[in-house]
């Protein structure tokens, strides 16, 4: 039997992302990878022939049913008829292989008790889910076929802006995002990877299991998607360990440089600092020196004006002392002192006569004449 059990833990999450009220008598639950990140098969000549659906992709999906997202199960994508049950849980989980795989959880309405027998006996054990990415982008150059630059004869002839035709030399489209997630199908004939719907022993989503991861889906609209499982292809180990080879031997160059311009950035950041502590250094003895300058020049000063202003002192003293004047209240810097003295100076000038000597009173000016009559010479 493949149906899950009905744990109180697996009732109480279908209420919690379908609702309180949800009737859960004579449900089944089934667990399904719905989905994985290998090439889709059984899509030659479409757009989708070799189609990879992306990491990014799955998650979306996974997000968009584990956030609430109403996504009905129905019969071989049939959405104009009732639906069959509802996915309520989803998972995103590596598979024997190593691949990203969609699973979801999802059940069938007391109603289809046939159909959940048919699972459970694994006559009807595949599914298909439908959705839209955000893009597809071709393998080769990223061209979007849903971009700007896009129209429908690239879609018809499968041919890229770039001339990368799907289909040939293994080119084919990156489904990138989820921009609709439209439905999941039971179906005869699904692609995803095998088995579809997994029993009990390999769940992983159900509550009570090891493991509960979220995961994503596909939608419809014309370029709606719907796809199952993907096919592996042999893995070139050879030229992965030398891809890996590579790669570590270019970690590897950089490392080095990156070290080398560190220690470069280290030495200028030290020699920077010493640069700048000489400068600080510098700086301090040329203020200390113009300090000691100007205590230099200001005592300097200081001295000759005193002495100056003593000798001024001294001299206006001898002058007034002359002029027979009292010597009191004299000036105390040197232009008004030098002022004093300037007058006092002009004063005494005005007494001494023209040519240098004074006139003998009555105003004669002859000279005496000398009696030399008592000296005689020998003849």
């Amino acid at each position: 039997m493949k149906r899950l059990e009905l744990t109180p833990e697996l009732i109480s999450l279908i209420h919690d992302r379908v609702g309180p009220d949800v009737d859960t008598d004579g449900i089944a639950v089934f667990e399904s990878i719905s989905l994985n990140n290998l090439p889709l098969p059984g899509k030659k000549g479409t757009i989708w022939e070799g189609a990879i659906a992306t990491p990014l992709t799955l998650r979306q999906i996974a997000d968009h049913i584990n956030n609430g997202g109403h996504i009905p199960l129905v019969m071989n994508h049939d959405m104009s008829g009732v639906p069959k049950g509802r996915v309520f849980q989803a998972g995103i989980d590596y598979s024997s292989s190593g691949d990203f795989e969609l699973r979801t959880l999802f059940y069938l309405d007391k109603t289809e008790a046939e159909m959940a027998a048919k699972i459970d006996a694994g006559s009807m054990d595949e599914v298909s889910i439908s959705f839209l990415p955000t893009s597809y982008q071709c393998s080769e150059c990223d061209f979007d076929y849903l971009g700007e630059g896009a129209n429908w004869e690239n879609f018809y002839t499968r041919t890229c802006s770039n001339d990368h035709e799907v289909g040939k030399d293994g080119v084919h489209v990156r489904m990138v995002g989820l921009a609709s997630l439209i439905e999941l199908s039971l179906v005869a004939r699904g692609a995803a990877d095998k088995p579809k719907i997994v029993g009990r022993s390999t769940s992983k989503l159900a509550p009570a299991s090891a493991q509960r991861l979220a995961a994503a889906g596909f939608e419809i609209d014309g370029l709606v998607c719907q796809a199952s499982r993907g096919e592996s292809t042999p893995m070139d180990t050879n030229k992965l360990t030398a891809d890996l080879i590579d790669a570590k031997t270019q970690v590897g160059v950089l490392t080095a440089a990156a070290t080398a311009h560190e220690a470069q950035l280290t030495a200028a950041h030290t020699a920077r600092d010493e640069a700048l502590g000489q400068v600080a250094t510098l700086t301090a003895e040329r203020d200390e020196l113009q300090t000691k300058l100007t205590a230099a020049e200001g005592e300097s000063r200081t001295a000759d004006a005193e002495a100056a202003v003593t000798w001024l002192t001294a001299s206006l003293t001898k002058l007034l002392t002359a002029a027979g004047k009292t010597a009191e209240n004299l000036p105390t810097d040197v232009a008004a002192l030098t002022a004093a003295i300037d007058a006092e100076t002009q004063g005494l000038t005005a007494l001494i006569p023209a040519g240098g000597a004074s006139q003998q009173a009555g105003g004669d000016d002859t000279a005496p004449k000398a009696d030399l009559s008592a000296f005689k010479t020998r003849k």
